[in-house]
C-alpha cells in the first residue's frame, strides 16, 4: 500500500504488526510540493521539499514569472537539466534522489519499504492546455519565451529518466521504487496504470524491473491486478 510521506512511524509499525509481509510505500510527487507546505509541521517532508526548492530557486516558472501548477494547490519543480545549480553545484536532479534515500528512507532505517512517486511523466507541456490552472505557458529556461512542446517534453522526459536512474542506484537495497504517470521508465519496479486497460492496449511492454525476493504487482485502477513479468 502507499501512504502519505508524512505518515508517522507508529502507523506503519502498527500495520506491519498485523500484516508483517506487507509493503508500505511513501507517497509523494517526483516534481514538487503543496504551495502551502510552509504551514505544515517542521518535520514534514512536504515542507522540507518546499524549503529546499524555494531556497535554491528550483521552481518551474511561466513566461510571466509566476509558479507553474500541475495540480490545484501544488507548485511544480523544475526537473529538467536547465534547473539552476546552487552554490554547491547541485540542482533538483542531484538533490531529490538524496532526499529520498537519506531523508525519507533514512538510508534503510525507516519503516518504509520504498516510495510511490506521483506525476512521473514523459512530458509536461500538456498542463499548458489548462488555462485556468496555468494562464501563462511554461518557460523552463526563463528566457521569457514559451517553450515548444517537442523541446519541453524532451527535457522533461530526460529529467525524469535521470531522477529514476539515480534513485534506482542510491535507494537502500530491497526498497521498492514505483510511480504513477503512464510512463515507460523501466528502472522502476512498477507503475500505477490509471487508465487500465487503455494503456496496456497501446502494446507498451511493461518491463519494469523485478525486485529479487518480492512478489510485485502493477496496481491497476480500473481492472484486475497484473503480476509483474
Amino acid at each position: 500500500i502507499s501512504l502519505d510521506v508524512d505518515s508517522p512511524d507508529s502507523i506503519l509499525l502498527a500495520i506491519k504488526a498485523v500484516k508483517p509481509s506487507i509493503k508500505i510505500l511513501a507517497y509523494l510527487p517526483i516534481n514538487g510540493t503543496w504551495s502551502n507546505a510552509l504551514v505544515f509541521p517542521a518535520n514534514s517532508k512536504w515542507r522540507e521539499m518546499y524549503e529546499v526548492i524555494d531556497a535554491n530557486n528550483w521552481w518551474l516558472w511561466n513566461t510571466a514569472g509566476g509558479h507553474v501548477s500541475d495540480h490545484i494547490g501544488k507548485w511544480t519543480a523544475n526537473t529538467t537539466s536547465l534547473c539552476p545549480v546552487n552554490a554547491q553545484g547541485k540542482n533538483y536532479l542531484d538533490w531529490f534522489p538524496e532526499f529520498i534515500t537519506q531523508s525519507v528512507l533514512e538510508n534503510g532505517s525507516s519503516p518504509w519499504d520504498g516510495v510511490f512517486l506521483d506525476n512521473v511523466w514523459i512530458g509536461i507541456w500538456f498542463i499548458n492546455t489548462n488555462l485556468t490552472l496555468n494562464p501563462f505557458p511554461i518557460d523552463v529556461d526563463r528566457d521569457g519565451i514559451a517553450d515548444s512542446q517537442p523541446t519541453l517534453d524532451l527535457l522533461w522526459s530526460a529529467g525524469d529518466d535521470t531522477l529514476i536512474q539515480r534513485m534506482a542506484r542510491t535507494m537502500p537495497a530491497g526498497n521498492l521504487l514505483t510511480g504513477n504517470g503512464q510512463n515507460s521508465f523501466y528502472e522502476m519496479n512498477g507503475a500505477m496504470i490509471e487508465t487500465f486497460p487503455g494503456f496496456i492496449g497501446t502494446n507498451v511492454k511493461l518491463a519494469y524491473t523485478d525486485t529479487a525476493g518480492s512478489a510485485f504487482w502493477i496496481p491497476c485502477e480500473f481492472g484486475p491486478k497484473m503480476r509483474m513479468p
